[in-house]
């Protein structure tokens, strides 16, 4: 019933304006979904996928079922939170600015221009957006300043390197551990966190003077707990303050939110108006009197050491 309503409307559109194609859109691409429309749905011009990891299949798969006509990437950007890797509490980890860049690059090199039939496409999102987090799908940050992925979409839309170079995120770090390592942390306890990042050149290439010019700001967030589907709007998670010594240096030392649950620690780098930027999850442990204990001795063991010494 939708797709023969969808091709009542073409077919109208088609009566009274002969000058514009029509086109439908899909969430991704389903063989049978795909089957309906080629057998219901004549007056449509130009078939549209809207896709972010399966984007590779993409142009095999249209042909595989059945299109032959034009079609579009009306949606595609970063791999989804739905596709991403989750850690041992069931949150998603999120790409940095750096590997998202990497991503539209080849997304676009690869699955989208060498495509004849793919008339173009439209990159997710331009502007800032709360999904998930604050920075999943936003090729702006909140203060609207352009990210890292916008260069790459200015390198495939023009052939050339950006005029002004953006930050490049390398690595980032909390007690020495990546993101995929399941970070857990004990309530109220003092730890390191680092983030290496250079000034981008291009793809492959990067600045050696980064530390001269960058500059840093780190906050903790509570984990989003409004996430929604279908990119519903989502209230922003609560930034948990007063807890990071040295925020707008490279390295820090941050005390762990009092509160047990799931956290994450935000990078934002700025250069020449633009931001690189990275996150990770942790997971907060309350604390036992046993960690009390322990804490006590140690103490304990510094005020000796300290008597000896005078």
């Amino acid at each position: 019933n939708c797709w023969n309503a969808v091709q009542e409307i073409a077919k109208y559109a088609h009566e009274v304006d002969k000058n514009h194609p029509t086109s439908t859109v899909t969430a991704g691409l389903d063989s049978t979904v795909l089957q309906e429309i080629i057998k219901r749905t004549s007056d449509i011009d130009v078939y549209c996928v809207n896709t972010y990891g399966d984007i590779a299949n993409v142009p095999k798969n249209i042909e595989k079922f059945g299109w032959t006509g034009a079609y579009m990437i009306t949606e595609w950007g970063p791999n989804g939170y739905w596709e991403s890797p989750n850690t041992a509490w069931k949150v998603s980890i999120e790409q940095t600015s750096t590997e998202k860049k990497q991503v539209y690059y080849d997304r676009y090199t690869n699955y989208i221009a060498p495509f004849p039939k793919c008339l173009g496409s439209y990159s997710f999102l331009w502007g800032a957006k709360q999904e998930y987090t604050e920075t999943w799908f936003g090729l702006f940050s909140k203060e609207n300043l352009p990210t890292e992925p916008i260069d790459a979409l200015e390198m495939v839309y023009s052939a050339k390197n950006p005029a002004l170079a953006s930050p490049k995120v390398l690595d980032m770090t909390i007690n020495g551990k990546k993101a995929i390592d399941n970070i857990k942390l004990k309530a109220d306890e003092k730890y390191p966190a680092s983030v290496l990042a250079k000034i981008g050149i291009n793809m492959t290439e990067t600045a050696d003077d980064a530390d001269r010019k960058l500059r840093y700001e780190w906050k903790i967030l509570a984990e989003s707990t409004d996430k929604k589907s279908g990119g519903d709007a989502e209230e922003a998670a609560q930034e948990i303050g007063g807890l990071i010594q040295g925020r707008t240096k490279k390295d820090i030392t941050f005390r762990a939110p009092h509160k047990e649950g799931a956290y994450r620690l935000f990078v934002t780098i700025y250069l020449n108006g633009k931001v690189g930027y990275a996150n990770i999850p942790f997971w907060v442990d309350k604390r036992t009197e046993t960690d009390g204990q322990a804490q006590f001795v140690e103490f304990k063991k510094l005020g000796m050491k300290k008597e000896e010494e005078e």
